[in-house]
């Protein structure tokens, strides 16, 4: 997604916006439930048996590098889910798990995965 700046409405403040409203969502929820929240900005600082609830969200995380001729929109859920996978390498799960990330905005294979599943869907 790239926004068009010279839009009239837009708003460069939007996003954060809501992203820091999804992270007081999670703020507030697991003490409720009796949970503390162990958050984590990098892989390293995961703990082993440990579950991690996460977002699934690319916008503003990181940048993926194209080559010539390569689509991003191909190359961009295989990144993501190599680069998130590495937050269970210290033994925490991420829900939901980094492989999904594949079918992420990944239309075409998801298309394959529902032909192969016999999974119904629209010719268009």
């Amino acid at each position: 997604h790239k926004p068009n700046k010279k839009a009239k409405n837009y708003d460069p403040y939007k996003r954060r916006r809501r992203k820091e409203l999804f992270r007081e969502m999670y703020l507030e929820t697991f003490p409720s439930v009796g949970a503390e929240p162990h958050l984590v900005e990098k892989a390293a600082e995961t703990k082993s048996a440990t579950w991690y609830f996460w977002r699934v969200s690319h916008h503003d995380e990181f940048d993926v590098k194209v080559e010539p001729g390569e689509l991003y929109e191909k190359k961009m859920p295989y990144e993501f889910a190599r680069f998130f996978s590495g937050f269970e390498q210290n033994g925490g799960t991420l829900f939901p798990p980094p492989k999904a990330y594949e079918y992420y905005e990944n239309k075409v294979q998801l298309t394959q995965l529902f032909s192969a599943s016999g999974v119904k869907t629209p010719r268009t």
